[in-house]
């Protein structure tokens, strides 16, 4: 016989922000990833002697890629009938996303005077979050996208 209270489960409301949380995390762990893959192939480009722009055009791309991928099969789980629409959809995000990057670094770097590469680490944490949620909603959404076409998009 135990003296421990029995316990009983969460709330209902507590599940989606349980569900939510472990997403989150699966998501940080498919982006910090492709974070590798593309710094990597990044840094073996640039090594071999591609232009440094270049290398990072082809890297990020292969990230971004890399990223879908395992975004879509391994944390979201949602398939669009059109997997080239959102694979646009999501790299659409993703530039949001990289464009936020950007004006935060440069905004702790040229206001704050924050060491470029200690930015470069809050922008991309803070930064994380504004991906997930958008890729969670536009990326991965579970309502209908339609194209200008009128084909429907919904996921499968």
């Amino acid at each position: 016989m135990s003296d421990s209270p029995p316990t009983s489960p969460p709330p209902k409301g507590d599940r989606p922000l349980r569900a939510a949380v472990r997403q989150f995390g699966g998501y940080l762990g498919a982006a910090g990833f492709a974070t590798v893959v593309d710094v990597g192939l990044f840094w073996l480009l640039n090594r071999a002697g591609l232009w440094y722009v270049f290398a990072l055009l082809i890297s990020y791309s292969v990230g971004l890629t890399t990223n879908f991928l395992l975004s879509r099969r391994f944390v979201f789980g949602v398939y669009w009938r059109n997997w080239f629409f959102q694979y646009l959809v999501f790299s659409v995000v993703a530039l949001n996303g990289l464009l936020a990057n950007l004006g935060l670094l440069q905004l702790m770097v040229r206001e704050f005077q924050i060491d470029p590469t200690l930015a470069r680490l809050l922008s991309a944490g803070a930064i994380a979050v504004l991906n997930f949620v958008g890729h969670r909603m536009y990326s991965f959404g579970s309502t209908p996208r339609h194209s200008p076409q009128g084909h429907d998009h919904r996921p499968q």
